[in-house]
């Protein structure tokens, strides 16, 4: 009887193993905030090769991913995209999960715009609206051009990672790739 106890307690949480939620994804991207105020609205963006981006930490949600109209016809599909709101306290994860056929000599565009706090509390309300949505919320004074990172990340052949950052409008962008291969991109 001692031995059924512990039998049964290790299939049991076997059984919690093997049923636990799996994400699969070939590459993921980290994305901090090194701002002190505001949140950066962010969006991946596949430019030569069909993918999906999603959220592994949040039961694999779409962020980015392509609607197709005619799977027999080239051509026929149109990509689809939700922001994510990336400000100091709340970083998130991408990854990215290639198409049947792909193996990943495609690329990938991450963009970073910088929203002030007026645009974040109005965010934390209406999680799904666009930077352009927003502005009709938000006061109507005039300003600058927000200041925006893009990280370019593609491969030129496996295992051989292309990756590059622009800046505009004063924003500060930093990319690394740690030793497990995940990409971290910091936007201030």
């Amino acid at each position: 009887m001692k031995y059924i106890v512990p039998v049964f307690l290790s299939a049991l949480l076997a059984g919690e193993a093997v049923s636990a939620p799996v994400c699969p994804t070939h590459i993921k991207i980290d994305l901090f905030s090194e701002s002190e105020s505001g949140a950066w609205e962010s969006y991946a963006h596949y430019s030569s090769e069909t993918g999906t981006m999603v959220l592994p930490n949040n039961q694999c949600e779409k962020v980015s991913w392509f609607d197709y109209q005619s799977p027999d016809a080239s051509g026929s599909y149109t990509q689809l995209q939700k922001p994510q709101w990336v400000n100091k306290a709340s970083p998130i994860t991408f990854g990215h999960q290639n198409s049947r056929e792909g193996d990943f000599w495609g690329t990938i565009t991450i963009t970073m715009t910088w929203q002030p706090d007026d645009h974040s509390r109005i965010k934390e309300s209406h999680p799904y609206l666009t930077n352009n949505e927003i502005k009709r919320f938000a006061p109507s004074d005039s300003q600058p051009p927000a200041k925006t990172c893009v990280f370019y990340i593609a491969a030129s052949g496996p295992a051989k990672p292309v990756t590059d950052k622009a800046e505009f409008h004063g924003a500060q962008c930093d990319w690394s790739v740690t030793k497990e291969g995940i990409y971290t991109l910091k936007a201030k």
